[in-house]
């Protein structure tokens, strides 16, 4: 994918408002679009991350399983969300 697509998508989020054009342009290089099977999981809870993930299309599912595999829906996302970024803390 080209810097100007993954420039302009950076754009859409005020995350990077405060960046300067130059951070943008370092940060496109670190930036990695990725098409995902539906019912795909990312990580589990305890899993240890080093990403934080953008939605460009689709939606994604965050849950948890507690007791006998019941599953908790937490919360369903959509275009432009961002999540992942607890595990990075």
């Amino acid at each position: 994918m080209d810097i100007t697509t993954k420039l302009t998508f950076l754009e859409q989020f005020p995350l990077f408002d405060a960046l300067s054009p130059e951070e943008k342009r370092r940060l496109t290089q670190m930036v990695e679009f990725k098409r995902l099977p539906k019912h795909h999981t990312l990580y589990v809870p305890g899993d240890s991350s080093d990403k934080i993930y953008f939605l460009v299309k689709g939606s994604v599912k965050l849950s948890a399983r507690y007791e006998h595999e019941r599953e908790v829906i937490k919360a369903i996302l959509r275009p432009l969300a961002m999540f992942g970024e607890l595990c990075i803390v």
